[in-house]
């Protein structure tokens, strides 16, 4: 006999189809390449360094989902290394081209309680499929030093979209200076990663946590529960950066009755301390808070603005990824103030 699921089952199955199909998405956004940027910067350095010497240590980034080179001719360990004058810039010729393209008022659920609670474990799923997906790639990818051959292959493109490549110990100022992408092919002859460059965290970052919390409940006072968070944004520098972040937490009080929390911040970061592979850092929060529980006879809720801050500790564990750890207070509204101490562990992605 064919039976109907309930319509708030079919919608809790359908936001986890949804989750799953997220998840899977992310983790086919792009895998590591074979291929290796050298930046303007490594391009100009190395034109300075004698060619027989200029593979001893060079500077790369893993590219991620990048379309590979057309190859080169490989190179052994006893390849010879040639030493040529200047090189003419690539110009009008056989070079490879590439072309690119009134809503009703509706009531509120019998079910509120468990289907924000219901929230919080879909965005848990999320957001650890998100950074399970973000860890696999620009987490793992390698951002350091390698060792080559003089003659290992180049590969230069051009602001007219053309490409060349040519072997490093062949490498002149004029094409390092013309050149707007630069890489390495690890396949195209001997090649040892020398070790990664440190932590790094310029730029865009993401980070999901899970932990405890105390939330604000209807007794006027604190109940304990799970929190999740989902953090987004950037940083200006290696020690301070500025985030967005969603915080949603929910626990169970003394009158058996759930306690959802949902938290709007804004997160300034900042790490004045490291040691090895260990920092140490404070940061300062602000942002508007949400609470509700089902009550036997009502519905309890209290909005408005939280402030909150405490201390970071990170644990490197490549030049992209780390591990979070986060606890302080947050200082979330009800008829009076309460001061809620938390405490997550997660990763961060930058």
């Amino acid at each position: 006999m064919h039976m109907v699921k309930p319509a708030h089952v079919q919608s809790k199955m359908r936001k986890l189809s949804s989750a799953l199909a997220i998840v899977a998405a992310l983790s086919g956004l792009g895998c590591l390449s074979n291929t290796y940027t050298v930046r303007q910067k490594e391009l100009q350095r190395l034109v300075t360094v004698a060619p027989e010497k200029r593979g001893e240590k060079v500077e790369v980034v893993q590219r991620v989902g990048a379309d590979e080179a057309p190859s080169a001719e490989p190179v052994e360990s006893r390849t010879s290394v040639v030493v040529v004058g200047v090189l003419p810039l690539p110009g009008p010729g056989p070079h490879h081209h590439h072309h690119g393209g009134a809503v009703a008022p509706a009531s509120r659920s019998p079910n509120a309680s468990a289907d924000k609670s219901a929230a919080v474990a879909l965005a848990a799923v999320v957001g650890i499929g998100t950074t399970i997906a973000l860890a696999a790639t620009e987490g793992a990818r390698y951002d350091g030093w390698v060792r080559v051959h003089p003659m290992h292959p180049v590969h230069l493109r051009f602001n007219d979209g053309s490409y060349e490549w040519l072997p490093l110990a062949h490498l002149d100022q004029n094409a390092a200076g013309a050149a707007t992408e630069a890489y390495l092919n690890e396949n195209e002859g001997p090649w040892l990663r020398l070790g990664r460059a440190p932590l790094n965290r310029v730029g865009g970052a993401f980070g999901f946590a899970l932990g405890t919390g105390a939330l604000n409940s209807a007794a006027s006072n604190t109940v304990w529960g799970l929190l999740a968070r989902l953090e987004l944004g950037g940083y200006f520098t290696k020690q301070i950066g500025l985030l967005a972040a969603l915080g949603l937490g929910t626990g169970v009080g003394g009158t058996g009755k759930t306690t959802f929390n949902a938290r709007y911040a804004a997160e300034a970061r900042y790490y004045p301390i490291r040691w090895d592979v260990l920092e140490l850092g404070l940061y300062a929060t602000g942002g508007y808070s949400q609470s509700s529980a089902d009550m036997p006879t009502y519905e309890w809720s209290k909005d408005g603005w939280f402030y909150g801050g405490g201390g970071l500790v990170e644990i490197e564990l490549s030049t992209r990824l780390a591990l979070t750890l986060r606890g302080g207070v947050a200082v979330l509204p009800n008829d009076r103030p309460v001061v809620c101490p938390e405490v997550t562990v997660g990763l961060s992605v930058y």
